[in-house]
């Protein structure tokens, strides 16, 4: 059985922008997205941030997650789930980066 910290992410194109953005997203999101490189296993991330228990951790991945910052990558190497809101946080952040 998969634990929580058995799953894959990668940064969505949202992410990506969120990791560039300097004043309108909160400097541990940025923090963590830039752990993220490629696809990088959530137990990665746990234990990069040692200082955190691995609970507070996956709590933090699963809310960029549903920011449509992160996805969820499947064993095949795909996203588990397409990110439909990612084009509306695209435009929400080229727009914020613009001002």
């Amino acid at each position: 059985m998969k634990t929580a910290t058995d799953r894959m992410y990668r940064l969505t194109t949202a992410g990506t922008l969120a990791l560039q953005a300097k004043r309108s997203v909160p400097g541990w999101y940025r923090t963590i997205l830039a752990m993220i490189p490629g696809e990088t296993p959530a137990s990665a991330i746990c234990a990069t941030l040692g200082a955190h228990s691995s609970k507070q951790v996956m709590a933090w991945l699963e809310q960029l997650e549903t920011l449509g910052f992160l996805a969820l990558v499947d064993r095949a190497g795909a996203p588990a789930e397409q990110a439909s809101a990612d084009f509306g946080f695209d435009v929400v952040l080229a727009h914020q980066q613009a001002a």
